[in-house]
């Protein structure tokens, strides 16, 4: 007997087509550090609307180095839950089902957080607060990149984009080129990193990227990323082929 696996893709992954660190979708994620302990109650928006709130404990005896937060499961699992029982428990100590709702996570508050989108259309920034704050304490919000934050871009779209540090100016231009057809599965060379300073972008020239290449945007600056398409490239027209543009690919 055959068995036959079908795999399903988000089509999402495929038909966003610009980036922006401030509204995160599948082809961003950001890494922050907390920096110090303490416990942090984080919103997540989309738009102006609270999808869920969750909470890190930045506990300095915590082994963990490294918690990842995913965005469009927090919606989800808080949205589906009776609001008797919207917590998830993630192995904090001294915690219990019988605390304020929402999903809890630990990590060292010399590690990292890592938010990012697993499935759906995205658009989502984060709010995060240390519970006991000052009042004019306003936090960290995900939409400004602070210094020592990374945002990691991934570009699936072949064409010309345009990239932008809305915060500080900053501009560059990158090419994705359209990959070639050859014996050998198609590999994305390794991620290219960049620098965000109060001078602009570290990158001289034109960046000339493969289809699914990484960018990393280190921040040293307050930042935001915005990466436009600018002029899509659809690849060399073949022999019967109706349109073009990329071909659909039905998966066993």
């Amino acid at each position: 007997m055959t068995t036959r696996l079908k795999t399903t893709l988000d089509p999402n992954l495929y038909t966003q087509i610009g980036l922006d660190s401030g509204s995160l979708t599948m082809l961003g994620t950001i890494v922050h550090q907390l920096g110090e302990p303490g416990e942090y109650r984080g919103a997540l928006h989309h738009g102006p609307d609270v999808k869920a709130v969750f909470f890190i404990l930045a506990d300095s005896n915590s082994p963990v180095a490294q918690v990842t937060v995913d965005l469009a499961g927090l919606e989800k699992a808080q949205s589906a839950a009776p609001a008797s029982d919207a917590e998830e428990w993630c192995g904090c100590a001294g915690d219990s089902k019988d605390s304020s709702g929402g999903k809890r996570y630990a990590v060292n508050p010399r590690g990292y957080v890592l938010f990012h989108v697993q499935g759906g259309q995205g658009g989502y920034y984060v709010h995060l607060r240390r519970i006991d704050a000052a009042e004019n304490d306003k936090g960290y919000d995900t939409r400004t990149l602070k210094n020592g934050d990374a945002f990691t871009a991934m570009i699936l779209r072949p064409g010309a984009y345009s990239i932008r540090n809305t915060l500080t100016k900053a501009v560059a231009e990158a090419v994705v080129r359209y990959p070639i057809i050859g014996d050998k599965p198609y590999v994305p060379p390794a991620p290219v990193r960049i620098e965000c300073t109060a001078n602009g972008f570290d990158i001289k020239g034109r960046l000339d990227l493969g289809v699914g290449q990484g960018l990393v945007f280190n921040a040293r600056t307050d930042s935001r990323i915005e990466i436009k398409l600018e002029k899509p490239d659809d690849g060399p027209r073949r022999p019967n082929r109706g349109r073009t543009g990329f071909q659909k690919v039905q998966l066993a």
